[in-house]
């Protein structure tokens, strides 16, 4: 009998899978052993500790499971070389990594899904204080990887109203290149603009 991976998953591959140069040779065991990783390595949880208290579905804890959903993803995506599984865009309460809620995402959007609560301080999302008392709106660029200064205001309010915004016109240019209708519904619902914290 195989030993469980991480303590709970079960590799029952037919197939040997061997390392070569410090990496797996199987695509779909590499990606199912990183998942088992962030969840079950308590090293890993040290170091990353957001992934505490999140968990693999029962489905997913065999590995043949999971590399059948890969291929399904592959038929969405074409190749997932330099796509990220992502558990929380289609439910930003998530904590399963499971078939339901788990998608294939690229770094554009993964990147534009982070909010940085806890390193944006007192003020709201996508507003600084200026000296002058004034507030100053910006927001991050997911094309072109830089922040796109937005404008100086007299109140956070409408230095966030901008962030809002411009937030909404980049969540729906990504919603138009995304290829998994359920992040298509996730961009659009959660950057709706009476939705936007």
């Amino acid at each position: 009998m195989k030993k469980l991976v991480y303590g709970v998953g079960s590799n029952d591959s037919t197939t040997p899978i061997q390392k070569k140069n410090l990496k797996w040779d199987c695509p779909y065991y590499t990606r199912w052993c990183a998942m088992l990783q962030r969840c079950y390595s308590e090293s890993h949880i040290t170091r990353q500790p957001t992934y505490r208290d999140c968990s693999v579905c029962d489905e997913w804890l065999t590995f043949s499971n999971f590399r059948t959903w890969m291929i399904s993803q592959e038929k969405i995506h074409g190749s997932l070389d330099k796509l990220h599984l992502d558990k929380d865009i289609i439910d930003t309460d998530n904590k399963i990594y499971c078939p339901e809620k788990c998608a294939f995402v690229s770094q554009l959007v993964n990147n534009f899904v982070l909010d940085s609560n806890a390193s944006r301080g007192e003020y709201h999302i996508g507003v600084r204080r200026r000296k002058s008392g004034s507030y100053h709106s910006r927001c991050r660029d997911p094309f072109r990887k830089c922040r796109m200064h937005l404008g100086t205001f007299p109140t956070q309010e409408e230095a966030h109203e901008a962030w809002r915004k411009q937030k909404h016109i980049f969540a729906c240019q990504l919603a138009d290149i995304a290829k998994d209708s359920r992040i298509v519904i996730a961009l659009q619902t959660k950057y709706r603009l009476n939705n936007i914290i």
